[in-house]
Parts: C-alpha cells; sequence; structure tokens
C-alpha cells in the first residue's frame, strides 16, 4: 500500500458521520438521496450503501457512476433479498465513523442537516442517539410521557428497538431521523 493509499484509508477510517442508506429498486429516491449529502455544507462523511438487489438492477449501475467519482461512497453486498431490517442492519454495522446517520432509500436531507447533526454530536459526545429535532437519548435515559404516566427509558432500550420503531414511535423518534453512536450499535 503506498503512503498516498494509507493517507486516503486513514482518512476514510476519520470520517466524523457515516450516512448508511439501505436500497432495494428504488433507484430514482436513491439518487435523490444521495445528491441530498453530496450538497451538504459538511464535508467529513462517508457514504456506505447496502443494495438488497444485487448486481442485476439499475440501482447497482447508478451506483457504478457514483463510486467512480466520489471516494467517500462505498457499496457494500448484503445477501440477495434479505429483507429491509437486514439491509439496513448490514449498511450501519459496515460504517466507519464515530456517528451514524441513518438515511433511507426514499428520504433525503435538508440543507445543513449534517453540520447540524456534527455540531450536537460534539456537543454531546456520550449520546447515544440524536434525533434531527435535537432529542437526546443517553445512557442515564430520557423521560418521556404517556397515558399520564412518565417513564425513564434508556439509550440502550431505544436501540434494541431502533428499526422496529415499537418504542422510538412512543417517544416521537423516527429511525430515519436518528444520528446514532457507532459505539452503542
Amino acid at each position: 500500500m503506498s503512503p498516498a493509499e494509507l493517507s486516503n484509508s486513514e482518512a476514510e477510517l476519520r470520517s466524523f458521520i457515516s450516512v448508511a442508506i439501505p436500497t432495494f429498486r428504488r433507484p430514482f429516491g436513491l439518487q435523490r438521496a444521495i445528491e441530498s449529502v453530496l450538497q451538504q455544507d459538511f464535508s467529513d462523511w462517508e457514504m456506505v450503501i447496502s443494495d438488497d438487489e444485487g448486481l442485476v438492477g439499475e440501482s447497482c449501475r447508478l451506483l457504478s457512476e457514483y463510486v467512480s467519482t466520489e471516494p467517500r461512497i462505498r457499496v457494500v453486498e448484503n445477501r440477495r433479498g434479505r429483507g429491509q431490517v437486514e439491509n439496513t442492519n448490514n449498511a450501519m454495522l459496515a460504517c466507519r465513523g464515530p456517528w451514524i446517520k441513518l438515511l433511507h432509500d426514499d428520504d433525503w436531507l435538508a440543507p445543513g442537516a449534517l453540520t447540524s447533526f456534527a455540531r450536537l454530536a460534539l456537543a454531546y459526545p456520550a449520546a447515544a442517539v440524536i434525533t434531527s429535532t435535537s432529542h437526546l437519548v443517553q445512557d442515564k435515559g430520557i423521560k418521556y410521557r404517556q397515558g399520564g404516566e412518565i417513564y425513564v427509558y434508556s439509550g440502550q432500550q431505544c436501540l434494541t428497538d431502533l428499526y422496529l420503531v415499537g418504542k422510538t414511535r412512543s417517544l416521537g423518534i423516527v429511525p430515519s431521523t436518528l444520528l446514532v453512536n457507532s459505539n452503542v450499535v
């Protein structure tokens, strides 16, 4: 490995935010999601895309074009047809950064979103989860009200049900709005 390659590898490992995009047969939505990341004013990111379709579809052709022009984009292979949850997990587990931004292939980031997330992550490095509405879920727990009762819910409990959204919904959190501390994944 040359010094230039080593430097590039080290830089990839140090990306502050990893954007994880699970996808399946939605090339137009995927393109919009990718472009929304490319247009961010925050540049210390990597993008990890897990394609459940494999090497046969339109998404693969689209991803090949992006990978050839943008070194911060990586495509990881999911065992074809494993489903949305496993595809999401596959993308998140391949992320190298200390913070993971889950972005579904039918979502996109508003301008400045990664900058806002990065500022909050720097301000609250011990947070397990930060949502785009700036709710913080920390290991010491958060409080939420449901039916007149107040419950304490830990960050680890939230992450156990992260993708299936049973508890995250009761907290008013949608998984695609999360920035997740990779130490808890």
